[in-house]
């Protein structure tokens, strides 16, 4: 497979491998596997767009949307307060500071901290960082420079993905830490591509570089990073670690190196396949069950990005079909979806749906729940209506 441009891995330089080509993108996108260290990383053969595209597709289309950095914040507040000696820490570092989530519950837990927040969307800033001792930069990290061997913490929360150098912005972190100081990465995790209900696309416009777990870890050691706190390793969805910048740098390749090469090779090559599969899997689903359900019942949807974007896209649901469509942490930032308005979650209660058709991934069990304590007798999961029209295909 060859590349129609050189390109080489960001970690150690060697001759990337072709393996795939998104979706639906018009920036000439090439997923890539290092042969050598195992990193996945996408090619572009195009400049972003100049004009600012904001979208929640299921396809590789820029989005601009940014609303995952909050969601993920409370899954890791107690690793983050738990693994971290704050009496030691004075000096915070928020690489990609999005909408100031963090840097907002940070100080309202400990408001002495003074925080550097670095994020370059002026469109997302606002009024949204609510605290005096903060030093906003709107610039993107690679072009700010900073005092070296200074801070204490560094926050950096699906940022790396999107760097020009996933090594060169781990060794500027590196350079403004302390000896002995945290930092809490969290990455997408490239496992994700393995989940056998995935009708979205996981290598977008907006993503340079796709980790997984064994490769980041082992790299990150080699930088002279010390693990204290990882989590889970059954989370297909997400990477996410609390290091300690150490001096104990090894040149040594992890040992599991060539199987990771091989395995995202392979991940890679069934992914493209389970793709094509499932988005045609999607009709069935639409034609069969939620179709004949809209017909007989008020049908509302929780999730308005991009398995919804799916399910219009490929599946053939159509705005008449949707009674209502709900998004936690969406309702705010985006009016609607191809058509549809997004409202919040609370209106369930004074809509009252026969039926909620839950659309995530890792947070499926918690929406299912919020539902049914609101008063929705009946929620469908969608993974398990994939599996169930799966199996009336087979």
């Amino acid at each position: 497979m060859s590349l129609t441009i050189d390109a080489f891995c960001d970690f150690c330089k060697n001759k990337l491998e072709k393996k795939y080509n998104p979706v639906k993108t018009k920036r000439g996108i090439q997923v890539c596997v290092c042969t050598n260290c195992g990193l996945v990383q996408s090619v572009q053969s195009q400049e972003k767009p100049d004009k600012r595209i904001q979208t929640l597709s299921c396809n590789a289309d820029w989005g601009n949307v940014r609303h995952g950095k909050g969601l993920r914040l409370n899954h890791f507040k107690n690793a983050v307060k738990n693994c971290v000696n704050w009496k030691n820490v004075n000096h915070v570092l928020d690489v990609g500071s999005n909408r100031g989530s963090f840097v907002n519950w940070l100080l309202e837990e400990n408001n002495r901290l003074n925080v550097t927040a670095v994020e370059p969307d002026s469109e997302i800033i606002k009024d949204n960082y609510k605290h005096k001792n903060v030093n906003l930069i709107v610039d993107r990290f690679e072009n700010i420079s900073l005092e070296k061997d200074f801070y204490e913490f560094v926050y950096c929360s699906h940022t790396l993905e999107h760097s020009a150098s996933a090594l060169g912005m781990l060794k500027q972190i590196r350079s403004y830490m302390k000896y002995g100081a945290y930092l809490f990465l969290e990455v997408p995790n490239l496992k994700n591509i393995e989940d056998s209900n995935i009708v979205e696309e996981f290598f977008m416009d907006k993503h340079t570089f796709h980790f997984d777990r064994e490769t980041l870890s082992s790299f990150l050691k080699r930088m002279g990073f010390t693990l204290v706190y990882e989590n889970e390793k059954s989370d297909m969805y997400n990477i996410a670690f609390v290091l300690q910048k150490s001096d104990s740098k090894t040149t040594l390749p992890h040992k599991n190196t060539q199987s990771n090469v091989k395995n995202n090779a392979k991940s890679i090559e069934r992914y493209n396949q389970l793709l094509s599969d499932n988005r045609k899997l999607l009709q069935t689903l639409v034609e069969k069950k939620l179709k004949p359900l809209a017909e007989r019942q008020k049908v509302a949807y929780w999730g308005a990005g991009r398995i919804f974007d799916a399910l219009l896209k490929y599946g053939g649901l159509t705005v008449n079909d949707v009674y209502a469509l709900v998004d936690k942490h969406l309702w705010d930032k985006v009016d609607n979806s191809q058509g549809t308005n997004i409202q919040r979650p609370e209106m369930l209660r004074l809509l009252e749906p026969d039926v909620v058709v839950t659309l995530a991934r890792s947070s499926e069990e918690i929406i299912a729940k919020t539902a049914n304590r609101m008063g929705v007798r009946h929620v469908l999961r969608f993974n398990e209506l994939m599996d169930q029209t799966r199996i009336y295909m087979d």
